[in-house]
């Protein structure tokens, strides 16, 4: 007779396994974001920082030799709860259908893990509204030769424009308008 298998209480918080170093080098975090948990999964990682879930993949895994490669992202400012399916799998799907995106993997205790995740959204559709409010501007200073062999200072101000997909349309719409320009929805 086969012993009765129990799972793990949900109070057993997951604990982040080691990700490879160029694993972590193909993420490419942006300006305020940090990693808060990562998963081995068969295939690489799933990575979730304060900003997104994200995966990737093993090189040598793929049809192809090489790097990392960035697998699906799904930003938390279109992240659906995610579900446990057949008791094995997270999956991770965007709330409002824009590029089609999803995530499905294994985990050792799924439930923990989309605690985890759903635990994380709250909290990072703030910091994405924050980054959206954020004026992005940078002042660099070059020198350059003047008339007569002087030396001119050029300040040059940079204002980078973060554009973020409409929540109805899709279309990539600039982060600080109030209605999309395209289909006229409101955007939080």
């Amino acid at each position: 007779m086969l012993p009765h298998l129990r799972s793990p209480p949900a109070t057993v918080p997951t604990q982040p396994d080691p990700i490879d170093e160029g694993a972590y080098q193909a993420i490419s975090l942006l300006g305020e974001e940090r990693v808060l948990r990562c998963w081995a999964i068969a295939h690489g990682f799933v990575v979730l920082t304060n900003l997104r879930c994200l995966s990737v993949l093993r090189p040598e895994l793929l049809l192809w030799k090489g790097d990392w490669t960035l697998g699906p992202e799904l930003p938390f400012y279109n992240l659906a709860v995610p579900t446990v399916v057949a008791g094995r799998y997270v999956s991770l799907r965007e709330e409002t259908p824009v590029s089609g995106t999803t995530l499905r993997f294994a985990a050792r205790h799924p439930e923990n893990v989309r605690a985890e995740i759903e635990a994380a959204i709250a909290p990072g559709r703030r910091d994405w509204e924050a980054l959206r409010r954020q004026p992005r501007v940078s002042v660099s200073t070059r020198v350059q030769p003047g008339p007569g062999g002087s030396t001119v200072y050029v300040e040059e101000v940079v204002r980078t424009i973060v554009k973020v997909p409409c929540r109805y349309c899709g279309a990539l719409i600039e982060s600080t308008v109030s209605r999309c320009p395209l289909c006229g929805a409101p955007q939080r």
